[in-house]
């Protein structure tokens, strides 16, 4: 009889453990239902409030582009604008490395020199010490090599061998790339303002 009663206690015990497990089951199930439910319904607003946004700026695009029209606004720049620009940018990056590589070879030659004392700057004192010495020589009075107040400057002049009609545009180009390096005159207080010769200073005496 005793056995029969702890038989019986045992399978009671099985069985309320395995609902409690059903039950936990199906909470969890439950819970995640509920979960995906939601993260669905977050996902569609998401998605819907993303193309509202998308439609409203191609609203806004479009109103803009005809407004502009109605106000005589300049259409969009064509591919042969672009293209000038491109070069004007990539003109003004010359001159600016150029510069660069002329101060280089002028610090180069000072520090050959027994003495800079009575040099007089010309250009050809720096071509040994250009990679590239043929573009130097190529155009006579182009690159300047020059001093003043015990200083030396190296200098590209714009009115030779570069077009009148994109001087201004490789001028201006300049005034922004190279704030701060290159000069208007051979004076560390005048920056470069659009003058026809760029000048960098390359060292003191």
């Amino acid at each position: 009889m005793f056995e029969q009663t702890k038989s019986l206690k045992m399978w009671v015990t099985m069985l309320i453990f395995i609902l409690i497990l059903y039950s936990l089951l199906v909470t969890v199930y439950v819970v995640r239902l509920k979960t995906d439910s939601e993260f669905n319904r977050l996902k569609a607003e998401f998605e819907k409030e993303k193309l509202n946004s998308e439609y409203l700026s191609e609203i806004v695009a479009i109103m803009k582009a005809v407004e502009g029209r109605h106000a005589g606004a300049p259409e969009a720049k064509t591919t042969e604008e672009a293209l000038t620009k491109d070069a004007v940018s990539e003109a003004a990056s010359d001159i600016i490395s150029d510069l660069q590589n002329l101060k280089v070879a002028a610090i180069l030659f000072a520090a050959d020199s027994v003495s800079t004392d009575t040099i007089k700057p010309e250009i050809d004192l720096l071509l040994s010490y250009l990679n590239n010495s043929d573009k130097f020589t190529k155009t006579p009075g182009k690159y300047l090599f020059m001093e003043a107040d015990g200083k030396w400057w190296v200098g590209c002049s714009l009115a030779i061998d570069e077009p009148s009609e994109s001087r201004e545009l490789v001028c201006e180009m300049l005034k922004n790339m190279g704030r701060g390096l290159i000069f208007g005159d051979m004076d560390i207080n005048k920056p470069y303002d659009g003058e026809d010769i760029v000048l960098m200073h390359a060292l003191n005496k």
